[in-house]
């Protein structure tokens, strides 16, 4: 038992990982299209003001999506290690009943 509550302790820390670090890239994604857009729409010749704004709100609010979801910018860390519910259990142990000998 003690060994399947790691293990799914593990698999809770990895998930959680991995959706930091694709958050993260995300942000990353979004910020470069940002600049590419910001840069575009600066040096396009026949842009006017007018046609200007709503694109550099975009990108403003774009920018502001960005940190909202970067985990960097909100002091990611490991999952909190809540109560295990004992049919978590049940994919850890090999057929065994998380709620001990004999029952299922």
């Amino acid at each position: 038992m003690e060994q399947a509550r790691l293990d799914l302790l593990h698999d809770r820390r990895v998930k959680a990982l991995r959706e930091q670090a694709e958050a993260w890239h995300e942000a990353n994604r979004i910020r470069a299209y940002c600049d590419a857009l910001d840069q575009h729409i600066t040096t396009a010749l026949a842009v006017t003001p007018e046609e200007q704004q709503p694109v550099t709100e975009w990108s403003t609010w774009a920018r502001r999506y960005a940190d909202d979801i970067d985990p960097l910018l909100h002091h990611p860390g490991p999952p909190h290690d809540r109560k295990i519910d004992p049919e978590e259990l049940r994919p850890y142990l090999q057929g065994r009943s998380p709620h001990g000998p004999g029952r299922r």
